[in-house]
Formats: structure tokens, C-alpha cells, sequence
């Protein structure tokens, strides 16, 4: 919608003139935000539904999936794959259906703001249906540093091959790009509530890196006794940054989480389920693993309960104590894989795919990806003439301490802690394990299937994982995806 249009909607919604509407921010897959200023002046963000998008649409588009999948067949005739498919389906339209309740988002940042402490949470004002008003983080969004970081590193490029003939080759076009990208950088610019040039610093390059990591690690891995909020949709355009704490003119939280229309909200026993279910993982408990796994899970005919944590009980048995194999470093996230991928073997159908929470770890990761290739790049500036000699033997070996610098501690670029990705989790999942109750411990020391700490089924699977091939494994997949993006963007 043009600024009068989303205007006449917010009027109609609000059943008043409160609020007037200033631009455009973004739009997301459901709705449209716009800054806008009340009655005061104050600046206030206001989002409204897309056009076409409602309840009854997104049921609709559910029933005409399932419609695909079952084609007409009653539920007793559907093969497990079927049958699996509309669970997925289901999982995801329940988490559309949460992003189109505007109200319901009011409701969870406050939820979500209760447990976060690595960040702030968008403060809400009101909300009617098809309508949420809160308060504008202070900042820009980390999608706009981003961006703005790589376009101002690729002008800078262009403008190093305009004075370096012997670069031409590199960029034989560089006038066109410069006014390419500084068009870009209008865009970006024009499209943020406040922005002033900045040029951004190796120290804040790490801030803002080493916070995310610890933010992404809180809401994914932190687990409350009472229960907790989850954002499920992180990634760089719903995670606002404060420039002036950045740059220290402000003391604070460096980070403000919005839109919060897909929050997960895990009970207390959930939680408590959690922090037991770690504490299998890492005693190796395969037994109550595998009661665990399938407690809810759809059984296909013919098959007791029983049976089933029987076998789910060999699978593991042989996954975690054979010598012969490998093992994936063991944690929530892994076992669910596994757990599931076994039971999908015996017809098993999970209870709980977790479709939303996946989908969002994902995002997160491909987004510590995006930002660390892009203000890694815009530090490219201290390699003098990268390019010139990119294709010789010593250009590869000084491309080679680049990368090397990125991740260790070095005069090329500096310190970004790579390791953080792999400790902040397992330095997390060891804080959740403490918050067991007297009584917990105690009746875990005589749990079923717990293993000896001196025993050789112990002592196997914890070397199976590997403790050096964990670090390994992240560094090199982590380095593929940022070399990735190196070549993407044609450097």
C-alpha cells in the first residue's frame, strides 16, 4: 500500500485519526510496518496485514494442502508419509496462524520480554484486531548495517580500481558500479526511521558479532524452570541496533528484538522435561532417551507403546556404544534428528516436529553467516590492493591470513570468536543442567540406564563424539559458508 492507503486501513481499524503515517519500513510475509507519530509528535511503529491476507485465507490454503495430500482418501487409507506430511502442514499453517493475531504478537513481547536479557523487546502500546501499535526501537536494523556495511566496501572498491590501472581488469565497469551501489546505499537510507553515515569499527565488528552469538544462544538454548518465551523468527531484520551503544556514547542492552507474532511459549514442564532430557544426553541414557522420544508419538497399527521404546531403545544402543562409528556431538538438537529419523524407519510418526523452532534455528545461523561475511568484508580496506596480485601464489597465501585472522586472534584483522558459536551453547546447556532440584539429582544418580562414569559404554560414546572433531567439523562448514558468500559477492 501508498502511505494514504495504509492510512485510510489504520483509520478504519483504529476507528479514529491517532496516528499519522510517516513511510514505508518494511514488509514481511503477513503485514507491513510504517513509522508513524501520534497526536504528541512522539514516532511510533504501526503494523497492519498485508492486503488478502486473513485467518479464514491461511485456513483456507490448509485445507486446500491437505486436500493435495490426502486427494480425497479417508484418514485410515493414508500411508505414513502422508500422514507425516499433513502434520508438517499443520505444524506450519498453526505458526502463520499466530503471525495474522496482532494481538496475540502484543501479548507475547511481553511474555518474551519477561525471560530476555541479552536484549530489549519492542514495547507495545495497543493492538486491535488486524492492527499493533508499539514503541520504535531506537537504531537501525542488523539486515541494515549489514547491507550498508558491504555496499560502502564494494564503492570503496570501485574507487581503489578507478585510481589503480593496474586493477582495471578487476572492475572494468567500477564508474558504473559506484553509482550502482551508491544508489543502494540511498535506498538503505531512506528506508530506515534515522540514519547518519558511520564507519564502523574492528572492535564493534566483534561487539556485535559476540552479542548475537549470545543472544541466539539465550533464546535457543536457555532454559527456565518456570517456562519460557521463545522468538522463533530471529534473523537480521527483526533484531535492531542501538548505534550510540555500539559506539559506546550509550550504556545498555546493544540489541532490541521485534516483531514477535511467531513466540513459542514453553511451560514449565517442558522446561523441566528439557533439563532432564540433557541430562540423558549427556550420561548416554538411551533408555529414557527412547522413553522420551516417543511418548506422544503416533504408533502405527499394531504396535504398543512398549514395543516401540523397544526399539527405539536397540537403535540408540547400537547408535551411541558401537566403536566401529562416528556419533554427531550430542545435544538437543541432534538426538531430535536422530530420534526422529528412527522412528520415521519403524512408521513412528514424532509428536512434535518442531517445525517453527528448526525453521528458526536455521534462519538464525544463516544470519551470523550474512553478517559476519559482510562487515568482515567491509574491513577488507587494511589488505592493500587485494585484488592486484589476487590470482598469484603469494595472493592466495595473504587471502589465507585473512581468513586466518578472522577467526584467531592476529594483526590482520583481529579477534572474531568463532569458538563462541560452538562454547556459548554447551557453556549454556552446562548452567541449564544446575538447575536441577536437590531432589532431581539425587533421583538421577539411580535412574535407569545411567552409565558409570568409568565405564567402557561411557567412556565410548563420549569419544565417539569427539571433542576436537566437534570444533573442527563447525570451523570448516562455517569457514565453506563464508567462502561462499566471498565468492557470491564477486570478490
Amino acid at each position: 500500500r501508498d502511505n494514504n492507503q495504509a492510512q485510510e486501513v489504520i483509520n478504519n481499524l483504529l476507528g479514529s485519526a491517532k496516528y499519522k503515517v510517516e513511510k514505508l519500513l518494511g514488509t514481511g510475509t503477513v503485514a507491513e510496518t510504517y513509522l508513524a507519530k501520534d497526536a504528541s509528535g512522539k514516532e511510533v511503529c504501526i503494523k497492519i496485514l498485508r492486503d488478502g491476507i486473513s485467518t479464514e485465507k491461511i485456513l483456507k490454503d490448509k485445507e486446500a494442502f491437505i486436500n493435495m495430500i490426502t486427494l480425497g482418501k479417508p484418514i485410515n487409507k493414508l500411508s505414513k508419509d502422508e500422514n507425516y506430511l499433513i502434520k508438517l502442514v499443520e505444524d506450519y499453517s498453526n505458526g502463520i496462524l499466530k503471525e495474522v493475531d496482532l494481538e496475540n504478537e502484543m501479548r507475547a513481547a511481553k511474555e518474551l520480554a519477561k525471560v530476555t536479557r541479552k536484549a530489549h523487546v519492542v514495547v507495545p502500546i495497543e493492538a486491535k484486531p488486524g492492527v499493533y501499535i508499539m514503541e520504535k526501537a531506537k537504531g537501525i536494523s542488523v539486515d541494515t548495517l549489514k547491507n550498508y556495511c558491504y555496499y560502502k566496501m564494494r564503492i570503496k572498491d570501485a574507487e581503489r580500481t578507478l585510481k589503480n590501472p593496474e586493477l582495471k581488469y578487476f572492475w572494468d565497469d567500477a564508474k558504473t558500479k559506484i553509482s550502482e551501489f551508491t544508489k543502494k546505499l540511498e535506498e538503505i537510507k531512506a528506508k530506515s526511521p534515522s540514519f547518519e553515515d558511520f564507519d564502523i569499527t574492528d572492535k564493534e565488528v566483534r561487539k556485535v558479532l559476540t552479542q548475537y552469538i549470545d543472544l541466539k544462544t539465550e533464546q535457543f538454548y536457555k532454559i527456565c524452570r518456570s517456562g519460557k518465551a521463545l522468538h522463533t523468527d530471529i534473523h537480521p531484520g527483526n533484531v535492531i541496533v542501538n548505534l550510540d551503544v555500539l559506539s559506546g556514547k550509550e550504556k545498555g542492552k546493544l540489541f532490541t528484538l521485534i516483531d514477535t507474532g511467531n513466540v513459542v511459549q514453553l511451560t514449565k514442564q517442558e522446561s523441566t522435561d528439557m533439563i532432564n532430557l540433557l541430562n540423558f544426553i549427556r550420561n548416554g541414557n538411551y533408555k529414557e532417551i527412547a522413553r522420551s522420544a516417543v511418548s506422544n508419538s503416533l504408533l502405527p497399527e499394531g504396535m504398543t507403546r512398549e514395543k516401540a521404546v523397544q526399539l527405539i531403545e536397540n537403535e540408540l544402543k547400537e547408535c551411541f556404544f558401537n566403536n566401529k562409528t562416528k556419533l554427531d556431538v550430542m545435544n538437543a538438537d541432534t538426538l531430535r534428528r536422530m530420534t526422529d529419523n528412527i522412528q520415521r524407519k519403524y512408521d513412528i510418526i514424532p509428536a512434535n516436529t518442531q517445525l517453527n523452532i528448526e525453521k528458526a534455528k536455521v534462519a538464525a545461523d544463516d544470519s551470523l553467516i550474512q553478517l559476519m561475511s559482510a562487515l568482515v568484508m567491509q574491513k577488507m580496506d587494511k589488505f592493500n590492493q587485494l585484488g592486484k596480485d589476487i590470482n598469484t601464489q603469494n595472493g592466495l597465501k595473504r587471502l589465507g591470513k585473512i581468513f586466518s585472522g578472522i577467526f584467531h586472534m592476529g594483526d590482520t584483522f583481529g579477534y572474531i570468536p568463532y569458538k563462541n558459536i560452538i562454547s556459548a551453547p554447551k557453556k549454556q546447556n552446562f548452567f541449564n543442567s544446575l538447575k536441577r532440584s536437590p531432589l532431581e539429582f539425587i533421583k538421577s544418580l539411580f535412574r535407569s540406564g545411567n552409565n558409570k562414569k568409568n565405564s567402557v559404554e561411557y567412556l565410548t560414546y563420549n569419544f565417539k563424539q569427539g571433542g576436537g572433531i566437534e570444533s573442527n567439523n563447525c570451523y570448516i562448514n562455517f569457514m565453506k559458508k563464508l567462502i561462499n558468500e566471498f565468492e557470491n559477492s564477486n570478490i
